[in-house]
């Protein structure tokens, strides 16, 4: 499972999958992203696609139902969905954008990682990959949302990995750098805005 797989990173996590012969299911809101990348993908048979806004645990909750449903052996999470915004300082940008940024990062990461851990099989081995970035190590004006929410990130991904070492689950958290997608547009445009 990825989310946000069909776009940034997450779209080349999920190329890099197919070609590897993995069957892949895509977690994301844009059906439309995700068509135009199901054209480009090699062996995009082994390719699914659900609508979900991973900061919503009841959808999330539906999505891993109906995985259930199908009796669908899960054997990784990786955790690629993220938003940027807002930009600016803190005390100027609108704060209900910074809850939004929250909710998405940090809870959606949340909310798809407890989905995985009640739904999938203890016995056999098991990964998650959470992303993390810029802002969990260092500070970073003008980005505070996004910094918090990865940072939380790197946090939770700690904390999980004493609680859950019983469990034959590895979980890491990466965090990749500047990458040439829509969010590193934002962060220029931002610059050279300021």
């Amino acid at each position: 499972i990825i989310t946000g797989g069909s776009g940034g990173i997450g779209s080349q996590i999920t190329s890099a999958l197919l070609r590897a012969n993995y069957h892949v299911i895509v977690v994301g809101r844009s059906q439309n992203n995700f068509d135009l990348m199901a054209v480009e993908v090699i062996n995009n048979q082994n390719l699914s696609f659900y609508k979900v806004d991973v900061s919503d645990k009841d959808a999330v909750n539906s999505f891993y139902s109906d995985l259930n449903k199908i009796d669908c052996d899960i054997f990784a999470l990786i955790n690629a969905a993220g938003v940027q915004g807002p930009i600016g300082k803190f005390t100027k940008i609108d704060y209900n954008d910074w809850i939004i940024n929250l909710c998405n990062n940090f809870l959606g990461t949340v909310n798809m990682i407890r989905g995985f851990l009640f739904n999938t099989n203890n016995k056999s081995q098991r990964k998650i990959i959470n992303f993390s970035g810029g802002g969990s190590t260092s500070s970073r004006p003008n980005f505070s949302a996004y910094a918090v929410s990865k940072t939380a990130i790197v946090k939770f991904t700690e904390i999980l990995a004493d609680e859950i070492a019983d469990k034959n689950i590895d979980i890491n958290a990466i965090a990749p750098g500047a990458v040439n997608t829509s969010m590193l547009d934002e962060v220029l445009a931002a610059q050279s805005s300021a």
